[in-house]
């Protein structure tokens, strides 16, 4: 069992957008990440909450995290793990405390930005998408030869036709039922729903090197 510790005053009555943010020792770029993503649902016209999952942090990460939760009025919520779970365990957190009928998974590193993305992924869902998966355009972090041959082997065995298989996603609420997490397998969310009969749909976006922090 998790040993976690809430920051929240109040849940939303209503939600069309959750996002969950889980991190590590994001605190330099978690209030920009935040500022983006309402700047999207501001955008959008989208009632949107935000929930920020600090997975062990050894900076101050929970304390900035308490201030962005005294900012939002009740829009963004946080949970912060007591010790490093993994990345895994961070989004169940996450998703166990969504109300959300638009579910969508964000690192808060600032290699992507919400405000760019957010809108992207509901014009695919308005389209028709069950899923959708960020195709990285422009990416320089060392690990591309890695990734194609990850994305390679991974379409050979589910049958599938994607580029970037472990970027940010978003999906419809009803998938929630069909994605198990144990382990790592947040890798494995896009096959599980495709293995579910779920309508996925890849959409470029930016790759941004990050600012603060370091690679996890």
């Amino acid at each position: 069992m998790k040993n976690t510790e809430s920051y929240n005053k109040s849940t939303p009555d209503f939600c069309d957008v959750s996002i969950i943010g889980p991190g590590m020792n994001e605190s330099g770029n978690l209030e920009e990440f935040v500022e983006r993503c309402f700047k999207a649902f501001d955008s959008e016209g989208i009632e949107g909450e935000v929930i920020l999952v600090d997975d062990g942090s050894t900076d101050n990460t929970h304390e900035i995290i308490k201030k962005i939760v005294g900012q939002y009025s009740g829009k963004v919520r946080g949970i912060r793990h007591r010790r490093n779970f993994g990345k895994t365990e961070a989004i169940k957190t996450g998703l166990d405390h969504a109300q959300g009928k638009i579910l969508m998974l964000f690192d808060t590193d600032l290699e992507t930005h919400p405000d760019e993305d957010i809108p992207v992924f509901m014009a695919a869902i308005k389209k028709g998408a069950d899923v959708v998966s960020g195709y990285r355009q422009g990416r320089s972090d060392g690990k591309v030869l890695t990734s194609k041959i990850y994305n390679f082997v991974s379409n050979k065995l589910f049958g599938m036709a994607l580029h970037d298989m472990n970027w940010m996603k978003a999906f419809k609420r009803e998938c929630i039922e069909f994605i198990e997490l144990r382990g790592d397998w947040h890798r494995f969310i896009l096959m599980m729903l495709h293995s579910a009969g779920f309508k996925i749909a890849e959409e470029p976006v930016n790759w941004y090197p990050r600012k603060y922090g370091e690679s996890k």
